[in-house]
């Protein structure tokens, strides 16, 4: 696998990815809010790659569970940037 590291703004590949999932949500009359600090360090990373693992996690919640409220939450914490994809689905059952 290639990684392909420059600048990265989270504010963006959060935007991007749920760009990307929005159709899910309109055929399902699904609501999804978000809380994405705008004013995020740049990171260094494969931005291509943060928004397919963003992507991935929305599509999973959504695919999952018919009906979901999703939540998506990018922020900065100490020297960290934290990111939470929430939904109110039932969760994955134990193993």
């Amino acid at each position: 696998m290639q990684w392909n590291e420059d600048a990265v703004s989270m504010q963006e590949v959060a935007e991007t990815a749920i760009a990307a999932t929005s159709s899910l949500f309109d055929q399902r009359s699904l609501v999804l809010t978000e809380d994405i600090d705008d004013s995020l360090p740049t990171i260094v990373g494969d931005k291509d790659k943060l928004i397919q693992v963003m992507v991935n996690l929305i599509s999973n919640s959504v695919s999952l569970h018919p009906q979901v409220r999703l939540h998506v939450k990018v922020l900065a914490v100490q020297n960290e940037i934290l990111v939470s994809i929430a939904d109110t689905g039932i969760g994955i059952g134990p193993l």
